[in-house]
């Protein structure tokens, strides 16, 4: 239950954490590579690096996109074995405000504890797991983010009643909140039915009986997370509370539990009931984990958007190739006030309840895992289909609709490894699902092609008004499209399932990715737009990405890093 190079057990934590953190320093070019060695017959091969003084003696691979990982338990500092608390001085070396190095050290020690702990709990098999189970059980985190799981405001008995990996659900906090107090897109479900179907026979009786029928219409029921409501909503909503326009109905009502994106909840006592999303004054990996208000009350309007495109297309609908999940309905209390981004709730179509019968479904990062027994989680399939043909099915149905949606209509959206969802029949990849719009979807307005008519987006939010290039969905130019594509989809998500398919079944990385360039290729030509191709630059030498680390630890901006692209074409290459 690790990522491919990993060492088995909680005692693998640390030096995971660890080997992650060298190796995002090291491709971010906050360490100087001082010497290296021969690369072995397998890739790997021996680096020397500095910083401040700094010593790190390391075995590496480097893959896909100039990728460096680090081998965990190799790293050395100074000559010596790294001790335990390697990460803390590596951090020392790279962050000089003292402030700010203490709070990343306790980060990174938090992740390498929390790690663990996840891993003494995880179930011996996740591969038997239904979507609902196994979402809470994909503890892995961010492949590349060497601060994955820091979860800076829970405590470990926060994350023991709150995480995913918590073993008993959780209910939530019910507010019945006056009409005129909250905006709202998405269906209006006031009153005892619509109270009901939200948040069960129980909390609805106990609503009703606090306003009675006929106010029943006035008041919508509006739900926090426990935990938010200690941190942040119960002081936002006293005043209101004393003004009698929001009535606390306490703890109540069905259990929840988190999915691996700790805010996203799933409804243990409807398991098809649709998933919640609510704000944590938590940041994890480098985001604060709230709602903001213009995108929450955005989500069922672009959702629709999407999902009428989709139905528009004949190549996406007839093949059923491309599921979106929509985001229905969005509530936000006090949507002008100063903390209105802890005050908000979404809720999401369950991929659960939208498969057919004989389908299954995985979180697509489920495919990047190795086991408690030792083998991918995706072994019994690899042996039931062959890596050959199982990878080649995977890129068809993950990759081709992505690169459908930016060729044909320049639409880019943030598809990593957590917003995709496999769906696959007895192992075998048949359709993908997409999930969590909001603010996730990219477009530039010169370059949009056929899609149905936008949103009103200013009626939704008047923030939206301000028509700002690269501050909302539409984008200034393709390069931000092509570089949340190659991000999201490719260096962060299946550049890790690719290594572990060459580590693992000597299926190579460049095989992997020449099979993506022949279907980027090949599509563009069947839909005679090699133009939008070019102009898209996704055969370019070289692609931009992320400085994800740098931007964590706080380094000045020197603009995006730039990195080999493994779907580079030589000048020479005919096309496929």
């Amino acid at each position: 239950m690790t990522l491919v190079l990993d060492l088995p057990g909680p005692d693998g934590a640390a030096p995971r954490v660890l080997a992650q953190l060298v190796s995002a320093a090291l491709y971010e070019g906050l360490l100087t590579v001082e010497a290296e060695g021969a690369q072995a017959r397998d890739g790997r091969r021996t680096v020397r690096l500095g910083a401040a003084g700094l010593v790190i003696d390391a075995e590496l691979y480097t893959g896909a996109f100039g990728r460096p990982r680090v081998v965990p338990g190799t790293v050395r500092l100074n000559g010596l074995p790294a001790p335990a608390d390697a990460a803390a001085t590596i951090i020392a070396a790279l962050v000089p405000e003292p402030v700010r190095r203490t709070r990343l050290q306790d980060e990174f020690a938090r992740t390498a504890s929390g790690l663990a702990h996840a891993i003494r709990v995880a179930p011996a098999n996740r591969r038997d797991l239904d979507f609902t189970r196994l979402d809470s059980a994909i503890y892995e985190g961010h492949p590349y983010h060497p601060a994955f799981r820091g979860r800076l405001g829970f405590n470990d008995a926060d994350d023991m009643r709150f995480g995913p990996e918590a073993k008993a659900g959780f209910q939530l906090r019910w507010l019945l909140v006056r009409d005129d107090r909250l905006h709202r897109s998405g269906p209006d479900l006031r009153g005892p039915d619509g109270w009901a179907q939200l948040a069960g026979p129980m909390v609805a009786a106990m609503a009703l009986d606090r306003v009675g029928a006929e106010a029943a219409a006035q008041w919508q029921l509006m739900p926090v997370h426990p935990w938010q409501w200690r941190a942040k909503t119960a002081a936002i909503v006293a005043p209101a509370i004393a003004l009698g326009e929001v009535h606390d109905l306490g703890v109540a009502g069905e259990s929840y539990r988190a999915t691996q994106s700790l805010r996203t909840l799933v409804n243990l006592d409807r398991p098809d009931a649709p998933h919640l999303k609510l704000p944590l004054a938590v940041v994890n990996t480098s985001v604060a984990r709230t709602l903001d208000p213009h995108w929450a009350l955005a989500g069922p309007a672009i959702s629709d958007w999407l999902a009428t495109l989709v139905a528009n297309d004949r190549w996406l609908s007839e093949g059923d190739r491309l599921l979106v999940l929509k985001e229905t309905r969005a509530l936000v209390f006090d949507r002008n006030g100063t903390e209105a981004e802890h005050t908000a709730a979404i809720w999401r179509d369950n991929p659960a309840a939208n498969l057919a019968p004989g389908e299954e479904a995985v979180p697509l990062n489920a495919l990047f895992a190795v086991e408690a027994d030792g083998d991918p989680f995706v072994a019994p399939w690899i042996r039931r289909y062959g890596c050959t043909g199982f990878v080649t099915q995977l890129i068809e149905v993950v990759v081709r609709p992505l690169v459908h949606l930016l060729l044909a209509y320049g639409l880019a959206s943030e598809a990593h490894g957590q917003n995709l969802v496999l769906i696959h029949r007895d192992g075998w990849p048949v359709r993908i699902a997409l999930r969590d719009f909001s603010d996730n979807l990219e477009w530039v307005p010169d370059f949009l092609l056929g899609a149905p008519p936008l949103p009103d987006f200013t009626a939704i939010d008047p923030l939206f008004a301000d028509r700002t290039p690269n501050r909302f969905y539409w984008m200034q130019d393709v390069e931000e499209l092509r570089w949340l594509f190659t991000d999201a989809v490719l260096i962060f998500s299946l550049a890790d399932f690719a290594f572990l398919m060459e580590r693992r079944y000597g299926h190579t990385q460049k095989a992997f990715f020449d099979q993506i360039l022949c279907l980027v290729t090949n599509h563009a030509k069947a839909l005679k737009l090699e133009h939008r191709a070019d102009r898209l630059g996704l055969h370019a030498r070289t692609v931009v990405t992320d400085r994800l680390l740098s931007a964590k630890l706080g380094h000045a901006a020197e603009g995006p890093l730039v990195v080999p692209n493994s779907l580079a074409r030589k000048p020479w290459e005919a096309l496929a």
